[in-house]
């Protein structure tokens, strides 16, 4: 067979970063102690994609759980998710969800439990259906970012179907900038916040390299 017909196998990416292993940036990171615990209930589809942002948490918290859905041969227990010991609430961006601000916060860490967020991880559409398919999760509060004062980045890594929608990894470090900066934490919410969006700016600018994308950052 004439060498140059020949095709190459693509090499897997790493499960964490989601880029191909040789060009692995998890080893840029180092992992934050915080107070907010957040779980990541991501669609197995999305984990194929290398677009995904939200499963980077896993090299950049302690406090993190990621849960898979959507697999029919593996059901997801829901009712595991949220922790007794915790005050948890959902990440959804419906019209009907509250701001999370330090206001919010407060009153949400009024009974000395600290908080947990939940955020649904997938496409538009997948993402939608978790806070009224999943039962465990249809009497949680539901917050939102104020998405007014966030600028995103994640239009150049994947088209979205909204157009102030975020990447799961910022909402996150969004979300977080805000919690941590109430809780006794000795990270402050800034550095938290900073810390997950270098890392996500670090993917992002890996990927659009790999990808032969121009542009300045």
């Amino acid at each position: 067979m004439n060498q140059k017909n020949r095709k190459r196998k693509p090499s897997k990416p790493c499960t964490v970063c989601g880029i191909q292993t040789k060009f692995c940036i998890c080893e840029n990171f180092e992992k934050l102690d915080t107070r907010t615990r957040v779980d990541l209930v991501v669609h197995y589809k999305e984990l194929k994609r290398t677009s995904n942002t939200g499963r980077l948490i896993q090299a950049l918290l302690n406090n993190q759980h990621i849960w898979i859905r959507g697999q029919k041969d593996q059901e997801l227990e829901h009712s595991l998710i949220p922790q007794t010991n915790f005050k948890t609430i959902l990440l959804y961006p419906s019209d009907e969800a509250r701001i999370l601000d330090e206001t919010a916060v407060k009153n949400l860490l009024k009974n000395n439990k600290p908080l947990q967020i939940i955020v649904p991880d997938g496409n538009w559409r997948q993402a939608s259906k978790v806070h009224y398919r999943v039962k465990e999760f249809k009497h949680l509060e539901r917050y939102k970012l104020c998405l007014n004062e966030i600028q995103s980045s994640s239009k150049l890594l994947r088209t979205e179907s909204k157009p102030s929608g975020l990447s799961t990894l910022e909402a996150i470090a969004h979300a977080l900038g805000v919690s941590e900066s109430v809780t006794l934490n000795k990270v402050s919410g800034q550095v938290v916040k900073d810390h997950i969006l270098k890392a996500f700016e670090l993917k992002r600018a890996t990927q659009l390299k790999r990808r032969g994308v121009a542009k300045e950052f």
